[in-house]
């Protein structure tokens, strides 16, 4: 019995081997067939110490054995088995600066072909609606080189090279130790929460719905003062699977989703996410004018932004998605419609809209400036365009006169004031089923209100 169940098990290895090898050779030759995606597939192999920029290594002039890794992990996506690599932790003991190391460069570098497998496996068996061809060189090299998972480091010339994260991350490669990207793609099918699915049939959709679960689920540290330790805790939380897991947070007394460094992490956890789904999001810096005159650098990401759908959106600060009191319980209109949609249209930004408000910076790390009076326009005028909880209370108890001199005076024109203000009208309206003060009842008023509803499933109020 021993002797059959054995040759059964050769036999089906036999077939596996085969079925490996016909499938491995046919994505060898799409590669061979496809010298686009072949140009953008590097990785970085070495960063001297005090260069501005890395060495890297392109496809064409890997070893055998790496191209081989990469064939590997597409056959262990394309019949779903675990992946031939090591688990990413224990991470190095070693710390270059504020960086988080890989334990050795072959476990970063297995890493780095596990993803480009992933979204060479989605775009070979059309797992997700968009293609390769919709994004542009620039915007595809976010799916396919390693610049957006980790930078490859060294202390000194004579020490071994490492790759590693950094936290709060303001470079263009995540903050996040990146595993299977499986997590991040089923997260993207099934969020946990409302059991929603984020994944779409269009780009901008996806992000979305991706914007909601941020408002809705995502927190902000509280902070040192507050007793939590930013950097400690993405040391001993380093992984994307970690940032998709709630964890206790004593101010909050709550279970939470929390980024370690505030917009920095939430900028690497939203471009982690749609990179999951091969949708390019590109990490940006933007620098603002506080209260009391200092420049104050912050993190945002960019959609689209060569233009390929026409559909390009900013966001100046990650932030604004989730922890800004001013775009808390938007209300879209129409009322069924997922609060994703007031986000994108309003906290997001298109290119011109987005010139409109902020002014563009020529520096090459920088996207943007932000002068206090502009962040304060934004403010307002976003918020009431969003119709926030904050922008229809502000309604309810004004008139359009003051309404508009409020406006004007953060910098909005007497044009911008009013339609923000029939924006908020119609919105209320139609949520009272064309009665304005039924809206309003049903937006802020009791424990069965919107809002209140809001409340209790977020805990953000």
């Amino acid at each position: 019995m021993l002797k059959k169940g054995l040759k059964m098990k050769l036999i089906i290895s036999f077939f596996e081997s085969i079925r490996d090898f016909l499938h491995g050779s046919a994505f060898t030759l799409y590669l061979c067939l496809n010298p686009r995606l072949r140009s953008l597939m590097y990785l970085e192999i070495d960063h001297p110490v005090g260069a501005e920029s890395g060495t890297w290594l392109g496809y064409d002039n890997w070893p055998i054995s790496w191209k081989r890794r990469l064939k590997q992990f597409y056959l262990d996506f394309l019949f779903d088995r675990p992946l031939a690599k090591e688990n990413p932790l224990p991470l190095s003991n070693r710390q270059i600066d504020q960086y988080i190391l890989y334990r050795n460069v072959e476990l970063a570098r297995d890493t780095y072909f596990a993803q480009v497998a992933h979204s060479l496996f989605l775009e070979r068996r059309h797992k997700v609606p968009w293609r390769f061809a919709d994004w542009s060189n620039n915007e595809l090299r976010l799916l396919l080189s390693s610049q957006v998972c980790f930078k490859a480091l060294r202390s000194v010339p004579e020490e071994e090279l490492y790759y590693g994260v950094r936290w709060s991350s303001r470079i263009l490669a995540t903050e996040n130790i990146l595993d299977d990207p499986r997590t991040a793609f089923q997260f993207m099918q099934q969020e946990p929460e409302d059991r929603r699915r984020l994944l779409s049939g269009d780009p901008s959709e996806t992000a979305r719905r991706l914007s909601g679960w941020f408002h809705d689920y995502l927190w902000h540290h509280p902070g040192s003062a507050n007793g939590f330790d930013p950097q400690g805790f993405h040391k001993s939380h380093p992984l994307l699977m970690d940032r998709l897991t709630r964890y206790y947070i004593e101010s909050y007394e709550d279970s939470v989703y929390v980024t370690p460094g505030g917009c920095g992490s939430a900028s690497s956890l939203f471009m982690d996410l749609m990179r999951a789904v091969n949708i390019p999001i590109r990490k940006v810096n933007s620098d603002f004018e506080e209260p009391d005159g200092r420049i104050t650098r912050h993190s945002g990401v960019i959609f689209d932004w060569q233009g390929g759908s026409g559909n390009g959106r900013y966001l100046l600060h990650t932030d604004d998605l989730y922890f800004n009191p001013s775009f808390h319980d938007t209300a879209p209109n129409p009322p069924s419609a997922n609060r994703g949609i007031t986000l994108w249209d309003h906290v997001w930004l298109n290119t011109t809209e987005f010139g409109k408000h902020f002014d563009y910076d020529s520096r090459p790390q920088i996207l943007a400036t932000a002068s206090l009076a502009q962040r304060e326009r934004y403010r307002y005028l976003r918020q009431r365009l969003s119709c926030s909880h904050g922008g229809v209370s502000s309604s309810r108890y004004s008139n359009v006169e003051r309404w508009i001199t409020f406006l004007q005076e953060k910098g909005c024109t007497q044009e911008e004031a009013i339609n923000a203000w029939e924006t908020v009208i119609t919105t209320v309206t139609a949520y009272g089923d064309g009665d304005l003060e039924l809206g309003y009842q049903r937006l802020l008023d009791g424990p069965d209100s919107r809002h209140a509803l809001w409340c209790d499933r977020t805990g953000k109020c």
